[in-house]
């Protein structure tokens, strides 16, 4: 019986072993060729932190809030956010 049950054992690892070596494999080749996400929620992700970026990158340089002292940043803060909102967003 222990030989039986140390031969599953083995061949359960094995097979388990074998079948993360070739997800490992697959997911190279998929990153060697570029390829994109499909999933949909992977997608919206990407889209939204590349448009927070964008937004934030854009409104820091045109603000200048870097530029203001820090109690001064914390007291401007939603004027400058209002007017670059009403800038870049229609009425």
């Amino acid at each position: 019986k222990k030989k039986k049950l140390a031969k599953k054992k083995r061949s359960k690892s094995w097979d388990e072993e074998a079948a993360k070596q070739e997800q490992l494999k697959r997911k190279n080749q998929e990153r060697r060729r570029g390829s994109l996400a499909v999933r949909k929620d992977v997608v919206n992700k990407t889209l939204l932190r590349s448009m927070k970026r964008l937004i934030t990158q854009k409104f820091e340089t045109e603000s200048k809030i870097n530029n203001l002292p820090a109690d001064e940043r914390k007291e401007q803060f939603l004027n400058l956010v209002d007017s670059f909102t009403h800038s870049y967003l229609p009425s």
